[in-house]
């Protein structure tokens, strides 16, 4: 099923994206930690300075592409609606059919008892004949 395929891919990709975060924000306070701990300033300022432009285009990607992948969740939700509409559609028209199959069902049922009941008719007419002979 394509839906379920690209479901699952758009999920795959939230969770990286999440994981991604998560590995991002234990390397930023490890570096943070670290740089606190420089007693040369200049490497500190430069460290931190390097780390606060760092965060900034990592967090602005990760929030890009967490933006991504919330309009394919929609674009996703839209598509499985659609689906499950035409299929609804679909069974409308099957069920449409198996009505009018029914009626011939029960066209041929209604014959078959008429059939049935002329050949009762013949078997009784038929036993009658023979008690009066």
């Amino acid at each position: 099923d394509d839906y379920e395929s690209f479901k699952k891919r758009s999920d795959d990709l939230k969770n990286r994206i999440s994981r991604a975060r998560e590995v991002a924000d234990d390397l930023f306070d490890e570096w943070k930690d670290e740089a606190y701990s420089f007693t040369n300033k200049s490497y500190r300022r430069q460290s931190l300075n390097k780390r606060k432009v760092t965060m900034k285009k990592f967090y602005e990607t990760a929030n890009a592409m967490s933006g991504i992948q919330q309009k394919m969740e929609k674009v996703l939700s839209r598509y499985h609606e659609h689906v499950l509409f035409l299929k609804h559609n679909l069974n409308a028209k099957v069920i449409g059919q198996l009505k009018v199959e029914m009626k011939n069902i029960m066209g041929d049922v209604e014959n078959l008892i008429k059939d049935i009941q002329y050949s009762q008719k013949k078997t009784t007419d038929f036993i009658s004949d023979l008690e009066r002979a």
